[in-house]
């Protein structure tokens, strides 16, 4: 899979949490002369988070503290800040691990997500990027913790959807492959979770999609193609319905 280097442009609210986290390029002169490391509080909180899925903390957390100094750990600017993110990478992805997400797909999310910094040759793009690691990290976990809260056979059935999301996922395939009536199905998870199953499967499409959107270069044909929309005028029609969006628009903005 090949991985974009566009740039992700965000809106004010989220570049200024950005800064708050990261340092500038004047902040990176000084700390290459300093002999001290200060970054152990604000990373154990944050792992913290991340493990126990707490969104709304994490964000608060960035809104109102630094990163703070980490030292010198490579001669350019540019070399310091993917060798941070590497970091960063294999930190989050070890607190998710322990937050519930399985290791293979921990693991190999933050593969993509190295090899998509180190394609970037703009600090910036790579400090925006790592702001998005560690959310979609801590949004992996709320969701697996979500799941954790149903009983056995809402989680089976969660799982079933996380594995087979890819594919064009219906209620009687589901039904069938999960040996239960397909009413049955449709019930019960409609009673524990709240939402039909139908939504909910069109949901997780949706925000997979969006990670396609801005992790890789796929055209909108292949995204609606590769998760199992039958048409890319219908996946838009879903897509804008649900962000107020369209792809494009979404991956653009």
């Amino acid at each position: 899979m090949s991985l974009s280097t566009d740039e992700i442009s965000f809106n004010k609210e989220t570049n200024d949490r950005i800064s708050k986290v990261h340092k500038t390029i004047d902040d990176y002169v000084i700390a290459s002369q300093a002999d001290y490391h200060n970054t152990i509080d604000f990373e154990q909180n944050m792992l913290q988070y991340i493990e126990t899925g707490d969104i709304e903390s994490l964000n608060k957390y960035f809104e109102f503290h630094s990163a703070g100094n980490v030292g010198n750990v490579a001669s350019s600017y540019l070399r310091q800040v993917k060798n941070i993110f590497i970091t960063t990478a294999t930190l989050v992805s070890r607190a998710a691990i322990r937050g519930g997400l399985p290791t293979d797909e921990a693991l190999s999310l933050s593969d993509q997500y190295i090899q998509h910094a180190e394609n970037y040759n703009n600090a910036e793009q790579i400090m925006n990027l790592q702001y998005h690691m560690v959310l979609d990290y801590a949004s992996l976990v709320a969701k697996i913790r979500q799941g954790a809260r149903h009983n056995k056979f809402i989680r089976t059935v969660i799982s079933y959807i996380r594995e087979h999301l890819t594919d064009e996922l219906n209620v009687e395939t589901m039904a069938q492959d999960l040996y239960v009536n397909r009413s049955y199905l449709s019930t019960k998870f409609k009673k524990e979770t709240g939402t039909t199953l139908s939504a909910y499967i069109q949901n997780q499409k949706i925000d997979k999609s969006k990670e396609l959107l801005l992790m890789t270069d796929r055209s909108i044909l292949e995204i609606a193609t590769y998760l199992g929309f039958s048409s890319q005028g219908y996946f838009q029609n879903v897509f804008k319905k649900q962000t107020g969006l369209t792809p494009k628009e979404f991956r653009e903005k």
